[in-house]
């Protein structure tokens, strides 16, 4: 888990949304599930073999 919320702050421009002071509730959620379907269906991993975790999976 720390590994995925480390990767979310770097990947998702997080750091610097918070510039702009804190996020909402909302902005926050939205923030996470747009960073979840993108980690699981659009970014390819290495050690995956070059393919999403979605593709491993099916």
């Amino acid at each position: 888990m720390k590994h995925f919320f480390g990767t979310l702050k770097i990947e998702s421009g997080y750091d610097n949304l918070l510039k702009s002071g804190l996020l909402s509730y909302e902005e926050t959620k939205k923030l996470v599930d747009d960073f979840i379907d993108y980690y699981n269906n659009e970014r390819i991993q290495q050690n995956l073999g070059w393919k999403t975790p979605n593709q491993t999976v099916a």
